[in-house]
């Protein structure tokens, strides 16, 4: 660590700073709604600076003076662009490869069921719409009922649970966007 302000990375400017205000990680991470573990990376230096809006937020809080902002957003441009390859690659890559893997196993599926498909539509008809949607919604509609009345879970997580046991990969995506996760 650096002996002046000039002289720390991002990360330890805002350990420095934090401390100065005697505030735990934890505390300025609920403050700012981001994880501790992501806060505790980014002043070690293996994640890069939040968004502006959150650098913007970080800086009110740390109560920053003119100059020190003008330090604090230059030291967090830095660390964009020293970090334009995650440490972490491995994870995006791995999930990135079990989406595919999963999207393409569901290909497969769709394909190879539809010549019985169209034998069994055409021997059934349109009840057998009727039937599937009946048959895929219902579960839903009780592990949300359940999720509300039963566990009193937040509606946000009882989404991504009934989404998750429906391994519906687009609908968790839409959650986590919907619910501002990073």
């Amino acid at each position: 660590m650096g002996n002046t302000l000039d002289e720390l990375t991002f990360g330890e400017f805002i350990t420095v700073k934090r401390k100065q205000l005697d505030m735990s990680l934890r505390q300025l991470s609920q403050m700012l709604s981001l994880s501790a573990t992501y806060l505790s990376h980014m002043e070690r230096g293996i994640r890069p600076a939040p968004t502006y809006e959150n650098q913007v937020k970080l800086a009110d809080l740390l109560r920053l003076s003119e100059q020190e902002k003008e330090r604090f957003f230059d030291l967090a441009a830095r660390t964009r662009i020293r970090n334009t390859i995650p440490l972490d690659i491995a994870e995006y890559i791995m999930h990135d490869l079990n989406n595919v893997g999963l999207n393409m196993f569901i290909a497969v599926v769709g394909i190879s069921a539809g010549p019985s498909f169209v034998k069994g539509f055409s021997e059934i008809g349109p009840m057998m719409f009727v039937i599937g949607a009946i048959a895929t919604a219902i579960p839903l509609f009780i592990g949300l009922l359940l999720a509300k009345y039963v566990f009193k879970v937040h509606p946000a997580l009882a989404l991504g649970c009934c989404a998750g046991a429906r391994t519906t990969t687009a609908a968790l995506g839409a959650i986590e966007e919907s619910v501002g996760s990073e």
